[in-house]
């Protein structure tokens, strides 16, 4: 490309507008898109709740800390 013609231009990137839901409106329907993702955010919420949680409940039992050396077997009895 010589140097004197100008560079092709390139949108800059950004948020870009929703398209009017007329007929939606019109007939009165729902947003089938915003429920999908209020339902898609609760059921992720419930997913990163659940995960990786620890019960401190009770009757579990003692927790006993050996050595790594009496349990790989290293030097152990």
């Amino acid at each position: 490309m010589p140097s004197s013609m100008i560079p092709p231009q390139t949108a800059i990137g950004g948020t870009t507008a929703r398209s009017p839901r007329i007929i939606t409106h019109m007939l009165d329907l729902p947003d089938l898109t915003r429920i999908g993702r209020a339902a898609r955010e609760r059921r992720d919420r419930a997913d990163r709740s659940s995960h990786a949680s620890i019960s401190y409940q009770e009757g579990v039992g003692p927790v006993t800390e050996l050595p790594a050396s009496v349990v790989f077997g290293k030097g152990g009895r």
